[in-house]
């Protein structure tokens, strides 16, 4: 009797050990599938993200509670004038599918929030397909792991990043009014980061893209509320988390506000503005941190669209 039972037991086991390894090596295959390309290997990435340019405008849409005035049809408008860059969790958005995703660093690194990422796998996921993501060489593994199944995205690019003023001041004045077109964003070996802000990663290969139009919104960099921040997915251990980036922000920085924003993020934006002079930035949250900024020029959603959509 025992003999048998320990034959049923190793069995079970078998059979789990080679679904296991079948479920594993399908994952792998399917990884192989997706285009992949190191941002400056031989500049295939640049390339790559050259070809998949469609418009002379970028928007980078962040996570700001100002991207909850985007109503569904403004939504299809700027997906249609605009190529969309997106950031850090903005997949809870209801209408806006990027073209190009940089992914959120703290919820894929080694103690990243999984329980968020879930949900994108879940409800979200599929609609990704024609998404090119984007995240440091340092994340690429674990990207892989939530972008390995069906249906795939449509690339996936890494790279090597160089910070600067990445201590505890940031990007004071002081410091951006050191920067100039010889100095700033001309790294191509590397990604240049400025202020640990993943938003300055963006901004640094937008100006390599050459785009014309620089908009941003949900950048508010006012509050540690986000948009998503009363989905119903988020509860428990879910909310938990989030809470805890924000205490833990507000704690280093002394302040309420965006932890980005309390590390001067805008006046590096404000200063690129200055100095790439053939580009225009805008910003579509009036209650934003860059509705002050001189060389941004504010504009509502509306007026932006109507500057800009030829229907």
């Amino acid at each position: 009797m025992h003999t048998q039972n320990a034959c049923c037991i190793c069995t079970m086991c078998m059979f789990f050990i080679c679904m296991f390894h079948i479920m594993h090596t399908s994952d792998n295959k399917l990884c192989a599938n997706i285009t992949q390309y190191q941002i400056e290997d031989g500049d295939n990435g640049m390339l790559f993200l050259s070809r998949i340019k469609k418009n002379n405008i970028a928007l980078v849409v962040g996570t700001g509670e100002s991207v909850n005035s985007i109503n569904y049809i403004q939504s299809h408008i700027l997906m249609n004038i605009a190529d969309i860059w997106g950031l850090n969790h903005f997949f809870f958005h209801d209408y806006i599918i990027p073209l190009v995703y940089h992914v959120e660093m703290a919820s894929l690194g080694k103690y990243g929030n999984t329980l968020l990422w879930n949900y994108f796998r879940k409800y979200k996921k599929h609609l990704y397909n024609s998404t090119t993501f984007i995240t440091p060489s340092s994340m690429k593994h674990n990207l892989e792991n939530t972008l390995c199944h069906d249906p795939l995205p449509r690339a996936i690019l890494s790279y090597t990043l160089k910070d600067y003023f990445a201590d505890h001041a940031g990007c004071t004045q002081e410091r951006v009014s050191t920067l100039s077109r010889r100095n700033m964003f001309t790294n191509t070996n590397n990604v240049d980061s400025y202020c640990s802000a993943t938003i300055t990663r963006v901004i640094g290969l937008l100006i390599r893209l050459r785009y014309k139009h620089i908009a941003f919104i949900g950048v508010d960099l006012t509050s540690t509320t986000h948009f998503y921040s009363h989905h119903p997915y988020l509860k428990g251990n879910t909310k938990k988390f989030e809470t805890m980036i924000r205490n833990k922000d507000i704690k280093r920085y002394n302040s309420s506000i965006h932890a980005t924003g309390a590390r001067g993020v805008h006046l590096l934006i404000n200063r690129a503005a200055q100095i790439f002079t053939n580009i225009e930035f805008y910003n579509m949250a009036p209650t934003s941190k860059l509705a002050n900024m001189s060389h941004i020029t504010t504009l509502t959603i509306d007026r932006f669209i109507r500057k800009y959509y030829i229907s």
